[in-house]
């Protein structure tokens, strides 16, 4: 069942009852629980290739970044096998959560190794062991969930802060005498907070002394050139910063309970797409806190009151793909910060229409939406040639007979690898039964586990191999095609979201750089951009 030369990777988490443990006994449970599966490693004689370390005990598994990630690792076939002290540390959520587990590990045939027993996913025996093992666990899980929720939701009632996150403007604060924590004023923050409110209900100040009404994107912006009051989690304000202070009941003084959670879909390759979303308003709980309120009520609804009042004018519009003005949309980044560049119609600010980056912070000079789009096209016309020139010079014609040739000799070496690992797993058995002695095992066992290595390198050669050679008929077979039916129809269609749709069926996403403006008359197209080709390979 083992594979004494795969790639074994041990995963260590703690559960509540670990962390609580801790603060009994002083005894740290991951190094315990290392040491542990260390020891189980000796005695089945397999080679730990890595530790994942999970410092969050998260309730789902959206929570735990290393869990994510070894569960991608899992489902790529990356893992023979996977050490944990029980069967509970891979998933102890709800059934979406166990189910993705068990999925991941049935589909690559990953073992599970504990101290106790080894459970082989596509053995039905051991198949029912574990999700038997799952299911009560889950049963447990959900008992002590319920009983925390409702301690919190105790707590929330008598005013303490239950959240790890405090929002801006204050700190935690452990509550003398009791259990919990309440929430104190942040001195260098809470000015902030009175700012904002300010600002949004009564205006900005003019040199004039009058004030002007004005958004949430103007007071970031504002705040943003003024530095004083920088925000906790970024380096610059944003307008979703200040819209979520504006509605927080928590600087008048009140504590919200379930306001929010996260949300989870399930993509069509089955891996979890985890959003954060709102529960309805009927669900929240609002109790007077124990902390001190930063601004008045007063102010807070006289916020709330313009804030309905936009949204009444405003109402929230689905705009439909025929609505669409800017052929670009959603296709060009910024280079230096990764946002999105958004488009500008000409005005009082430019006679010409204009791509700017979205991010108010960064440097990346925006440029004229013609001279970018002229520029996108003149790309993909010189792609399309060097790729055919490229293609034929490496004789495309012989394209499948040489993908043929690479899958034959993918084959070849695995065979051969399966058949060395069975001759060394035959050298272990002669040593336990003491056959060979510590010499002859230690020679005829490396020399075969040079040649497994050997083979594993070649084979990788091989696959890097098919997969270019792959993606070079794919290439020529799909993307060249539709660029070219791009490049010739482009100018004749007059519809922006037509040339949206043409666009992104062969773009993935453009990078954009402008560093040094524009000198005056031009030329303007002294910016670079790099195109991603969309190459679909299923």
């Amino acid at each position: 069942m083992l594979n004494k030369t795969g790639k074994y990777v041990m995963y260590l988490r703690k559960s509540r009852q670990d962390i609580e443990l801790e603060h009994q006994t002083d005894q740290e449970t991951l190094a315990r629980h290392e040491q542990i599966l260390k020891e189980t490693a000796r005695r089945y004689e397999i080679p730990i290739t890595d530790i994942y370390r999970e410092v969050k005990s998260g309730e789902s598994i959206s929570a735990r970044p290393l869990m994510l990630q070894l569960l991608s690792e899992i489902s790529a076939g990356y893992w023979d096998g996977v050490l944990v002290v029980e069967i509970e540390r891979l998933a102890r959520g709800d059934s979406i959560d166990q189910g993705l587990v068990s999925r991941a590990l049935q589909e690559s045939g990953t073992l599970i190794i504990t101290p106790g027993k080894i459970y082989d996913p596509n053995n039905e025996i051991d198949e029912e062991y574990f999700e038997f093992g799952l299911f009560m666990s889950r049963r447990e899980y959900k008992t002590i969930k319920r009983r925390m929720n409702r301690g919190r939701e105790a707590a929330s009632k008598e005013g303490k802060f239950v959240a790890n996150r405090t929002p801006y403007g204050y700190d935690r604060e452990k509550i003398i005498g009791q259990k919990g924590f309440k929430l104190v004023i942040n001195p260098n923050e809470a000015p902030a907070v009175q700012q904002i409110f300010n600002w949004y209900v009564h205006g900005i100040p003019l040199p004039d002394g009058s004030r002007q009404l004005t958004g949430t994107t103007l007071i970031a912006n504002k705040l943003n050139e003024d530095g004083i009051y920088k925000p906790r989690l970024s380096n610059h304000w944003r307008f979703s910063s200040i819209a979520d202070i504006l509605k927080n009941p928590v600087y008048i003084g009140k504590i919200c309970w379930k306001k929010n959670k996260n949300l989870y879909s399930i993509n069509e390759d089955g891996t979890p797409n985890f959003r954060f979303g709102h529960e309805s308003s009927t669900n929240i709980l609002i109790s007077d806190g124990l902390h001190e309120p930063i601004i008045s009520e007063q102010l807070f609804f006289a916020a709330q009151e313009r804030l309905s009042m936009n949204r009444d004018k405003s109402p929230a519009r689905i705009r439909s793909q025929k609505q669409i003005g800017n052929p670009l949309s959603g296709l060009i980044r910024c280079q230096k910060c990764g946002h999105n560049l958004f488009y500008r119609k000409a005005g009082k600010r430019s006679p010409y229409d204009t791509m700017l980056c979205n991010n108010p912070s960064c440097d990346n000079i925006g440029c004229y939406y013609n001279e970018l789009e002229k520029k996108i096209i003149n790309g993909l016309e010189k792609w399309v040639k060097d790729k055919n020139l490229f293609l034929e010079s490496t004789q495309a014609h012989n394209l499948a007979s040489q993908i043929t040739v690479a899958e034959k000799e993918i084959s070849i070496h695995k065979k051969e690898i399966l058949t060395l690992k069975s001759q060394l797993e035959r050298i272990f058995t002669s040593y336990e039964r003491g056959i060979y002695d510590d010499t002859t095992f230690l020679e005829r066992s490396a020399a075969v586990k040079g040649k497994i290595s050997s083979h594993e390198k070649a084979q990788k050669l091989c696959k890097d191999k098919l997969k270019s050679l792959n993606l070079m008929q794919l290439q020529q077979q799909q993307l060249i095609p539709k660029v070219k039916n791009l490049i010739e129809s482009y100018y004749d269609i007059d519809d922006p979201a037509r040339k949206n749709i043409l666009l992104k069926e062969v773009i993935d996403h453009i990078d954009y750089l402008k560093v040094k403006k524009s000198p005056k008359g031009g030329p303007f197209d002294n910016f670079d951009i790099i195109i991603y080709p969309r190459i679909k390979t299923e």
